[in-house]
């Protein structure tokens, strides 16, 4: 796409990050009471205003049933104690690395065994254990998860790619059609955290509940910006191999913190620490 086109395309990301982090970012900073209040309110119009498109459309209902089960997860989180107890910890752990572990079968079912695939795989493996989360001890009652800026790296670039192999509700063709959407929801999720990676998991599931609203609330969905033609190898391939190429970094990351002597975070740590210790 060229000249007006390409311009046009890119403004709707530039306003649709903005839109995806100034919203995500607002309910991550508000209070947790009134974050759950507005968080509740969005979701109950939503899911009032389903579009009949999406309907029709199961992994897509699965999704959308996932991050709303996250979201309200995460005001729990905020509101009570649920992540100073172990089974809290690892359902937070379950649905951050199980909604990876989604979105890889179906680039997999899509496409077969990928760059970005293997990004997929390195993610899970070098995500923080469970008992890692935590909740910061202020008012405001951060959700903290020791998440790297190198793995921060690989999931912005991983996730910009894999929904490329989704197809948009009511269209048959898995053609990118998500293309804009991603790279704005992959934005906004850094406009969010503030670039901060402990806050990553929180903007990741605050914006990805906005970016399926954009999907499947029928006055929204009209309003976004369809890239049909990005599902091709010269789009994917970069990606996934500067996907592949971060997650080295976060392998090698790793490696240098157990070789310091610092404390496993993740199964990879552990792993290491076996091999090298």
């Amino acid at each position: 796409m060229e000249g007006t086109g390409l311009l046009h395309i890119w403004a709707w990301i530039a306003v649709a990050s903005l839109v995806f982090g100034g919203v995500g970012g607002g309910l991550m900073w508000l209070s947790p009471r009134r974050s759950a209040a507005a968080m509740a309110a969005l979701g109950v119009c939503g899911v009032a205003y389903l579009g009949p498109a999406v309907l029709d459309e199961p992994v897509l209902m699965a999704k959308i049933a996932f991050v709303l089960a996250a979201w309200g997860l995460l005001a729990a989180v905020r509101l009570t104690d649920m992540a100073t107890r172990g089974w809290g910890r690892l359902l937070l752990y379950v649905v951050f690395v199980g909604n990876i572990g989604m979105m890889w079968t179906v680039e997999f079912g899509a496409l077969g065994p990928t760059l970005n695939g293997l990004a997929a795989l390195i993610l899970i493996i070098a995500a923080p254990l469970p008992r890692h989360v935590s909740v910061s001890s202020g008012p405001e009652r951060r959700m903290v998860y020791p998440l790297t800026l190198p793995w921060v790296a690989v999931y912005t670039l991983w996730n910009a790619c894999v929904l490329l192999a989704f197809r948009w509700p009511g269209i048959e063709a898995r053609d990118g059609s998500w293309g804009a959407l991603a790279v704005a929801q992959v934005l906004g999720i850094l406009l969010a955290c503030r670039l901060r990676p402990e806050h990553y998991l929180e903007a990741r599931v605050q914006t990805l509940a906005l970016v399926m609203m954009a999907t499947f609330v029928q006055p929204i969905r009209s309003r976004v910006l369809l890239t049909p033609g990005w599902l091709t190898p010269e789009v994917t391939v970069p990606f996934g191999g500067a996907a592949v190429l971060a997650g080295v970094v976060v392998v090698g990351h790793a490696v240098w913190r157990v070789r310091r002597g610092d404390p496993p975070l993740t199964p990879l740590d552990h792993a290491l620490v076996r091999l090298l210790r």
